[in-house]
């Protein structure tokens, strides 16, 4: 769901809470699915490591980790990994193969106004 939906950006799991994803920058929590239980995450968690112990261990012994992700699909993912409230916790953010122009990602006019001031100053 998430690779195929380019609104979705997100995808939050965490011992004991649902599965939730943001959308268009919203929180969207899937009560529906149930919470996830603690091993789950972990097992997720050991699957986006690669099932390398070495750096499991090394999340456990730091207790927060950021690292690359790309899925089955090709699509790449930003990933971190923390402990909350002494349970796991992974973020998942989607990188889009296609960027987004400036004028998408904000109002007109501030878009307009970085152009005008920013982008093509001269040195």
């Amino acid at each position: 769901m998430i690779e195929k939906n380019d609104n979705i950006s997100d995808l939050h799991l965490s011992g004991e809470e649902p599965i939730t994803y943001r959308v268009n920058g919203d929180i969207v929590r899937k009560t529906e699915a149930g919470n996830l239980k603690n091993e789950s995450v972990e097992l997720i968690l050991r699957q986006l490591l690669n099932g390398n112990p070495q750096r499991y261990e090394k999340f456990l012994g730091d207790k927060d980790m950021d690292f690359a992700f790309v899925s089955k699909n090709g699509v790449p993912y930003r990933v971190n990994a923390f402990f909350k409230t002494g349970r796991i916790g992974i973020v998942m953010r989607k990188i889009n193969s296609k960027a987004k122009k400036l004028d998408e990602l904000m109002f007109k006019d501030t878009a307009d106004s970085i152009k005008n001031n920013v982008l093509t100053a001269k040195k």
